[in-house]
This record gives structure tokens, C-alpha cells and sequence, in this order.
């Protein structure tokens, strides 16, 4: 299982740079108008618009998630329940801090449908100043891991406890490789623009990587402006031709999806 994720923040800007990994094409973004008391948004999925990967809203609040491996996660039945991919829907539609997020999350069971064969996650919650935290659910409940320094990465290994690993372990499992690779980059990074984080996704991205008899490819390189609401999308490693929207803009014209397969 792979995909990356970090932020990195610099000079008033905070930029997400995003690498979703899979075994096959395909995918769309979709754009959805506020409604009510509910925040507008923007997702991206390959499942339908009820199972988004990654998303932000009108107020610049940007989650997302990335795969790790099972372990026994703790459920309160005091608690609602929402799915991992509803989870972000939900707090794409009703929050607007990190805090506000945070506060969501955790009044909240998360459940990931690993009886049915399906992976767990972590999360990142982003705001436009620069504020983000890691939240990952685990046996003892959920623990959060603020951002500290100008940066946030991670891949596909628990923040907790990076020994525990993928089953059928082979190199490239749990993106540590992929981890240093974009560490190294920010640290060495002397101002921030969306071109140097497509650099980085670049780096980091997925060339035919086989695993658990599937062959895996960096699908999605996003890049996304908090600050300004713009988001930039590069579909099956074409880095010389992101397509690039303003979110404002696009929640202006209503509900509407773009099939990234026309990139």
C-alpha cells in the first residue's frame, strides 16, 4: 500500500502536496456548494463522491488520508460511528479550524470495514495559518500528533509505532523510503511554490512498484494552496500538465464533477 502526504508552510503560504498510489487508473474531482450551515467542497475519488481520499473546503480546511497496516483499533459505542471516508466528508462540511476538526474526530468512532478486507488509515487535518496535526486510531483510542517546524509528512507507517509493518513485507512496504525522500527535500527546500512540491511528489512517486501480486502507480500528484483555494491536479504522473482550478470558482457553478482521465 502506498501514498504521501505533507504540508510545509512558509512566508504566509501553506502548501499540501498529495501522491495517491493504486493498481489501477481512474478517478474525478468533485466540486460540491455549501448548503445550509454545511461548507462548500472539493474531493477527490475513484469510488464515487460519498468516499473522497483527500479534500478542502471554502474556508481553506484541507483533510486526507493515507493507508497503514491493521492492528486493533478501539470502538466506543458511546460514540457515533462514521466510516473512514465519511469522516472526512464531515468535517470538510462542518469545520473550519483544526480545532473544530480535531473536536469532530474524536466524537466520532471510526470505523475502516476491515472484515471485509479493507485497510486502516491516518489522517491530516490542515488549516490556511499553518496549523496541522496527524490523527491515528489505535488500540488505546485516538492520539494526535501536532505539526512541529515548518512541516508535516506521512506515508504509510504508523507515527506511533513505524515497526509495525505491512503483512507480506517486501522493500518499498510502509513508504519509509518515501518518508526520507520528501523529509529531505523540505529540509533543503529555500522557498516554497507548487512547482517545488510537484518536484517532491515527483521524488516520491510510485514506478510499477509490485506488491501482494499488484502492480502500483502514483495515480494523483495534487498540490493545493490553502491560502488562495487553489488547487493544482497532475493525473498519471504528467507533470508538465497540471490542470488548475479555484475552488470559489468551481463551487460557484454548482455541484459538477471533472473525469481526471481527460487530463
Amino acid at each position: 500500500m502506498s501514498c504521501t502526504l505533507f504540508n510545509i508552510t512558509a512566508g504566509g503560504t501553506t502548501l499540501v502536496g498529495y501522491n495517491f498510489d493504486w493498481f489501477s487508473g481512474g478517478g474525478k474531482i468533485w466540486f460540491i456548494p455549501p448548503k445550509g450551515d454545511d461548507h462548500g467542497y472539493f474531493i477527490t475519488t475513484r469510488f464515487g463522491r460519498k468516499f473522497p481520499y483527500e479534500g478542502m473546503n471554502d474556508r481553506g480546511l484541507y483533510v486526507c488520508q493515507t493507508a497503514v497496516p491493521v492492528i486493533k483499533s478501539s470502538i466506543s459505542f458511546r460514540k457515533k460511528w462514521a466510516i473512514s471516508t465519511n469522516i472526512i466528508i464531515r468535517i470538510l462540511e462542518r469545520c473550519a479550524t483544526l480545532a473544530e476538526a480535531l473536536s469532530l474526530f474524536n466524537a466520532h468512532s471510526v470505523i475502516f470495514g476491515t472484515a471485509l478486507g479493507f485497510v486502516m488509515a491516518h489522517f491530516m487535518v490542515v488549516e490556511p495559518s499553518g496549523k496541522s496535526a496527524v490523527i491515528e486510531v489505535l488500540p488505546g483510542g485516538n492520539r494526535v500528533y501536532p505539526k512541529k517546524g515548518p512541516y508535516q509528512v506521512i506515508t504509510n507507517f504508523y507515527l506511533s509505532d513505524p515497526s509495525i509493518q505491512w503483512p507480506n513485507f517486501v522493500p518499498g512496504c510502509g513508504g519509509y523510503d518515501r518518508f526520507d525522500t520528501v523529509e529531505s527535500r523540505l529540509d533543503n527546500a529555500a522557498e516554497i511554490s507548487p512547482s517545488l512540491l510537484h518536484g517532491i511528489l515527483e521524488a516520491a512517486a510510485m514506478n510499477d512498484w509490485r506488491y501482494d501480486g499488484r502492480t502500483w502507480n502514483t495515480v494523483f500528484s495534487n498540490v493545493h494552496d490553502l491560502n488562495r483555494r487553489e488547487i493544482s491536479i497532475v493525473y498519471g504522473k504528467k507533470y508538465g500538465k497540471a490542470r488548475h482550478f479555484l475552488l470559489d470558482a468551481e463551487l460557484a457553478k454548482g455541484i459538477h464533477h471533472y473525469d481526471a482521465v481527460g487530463f
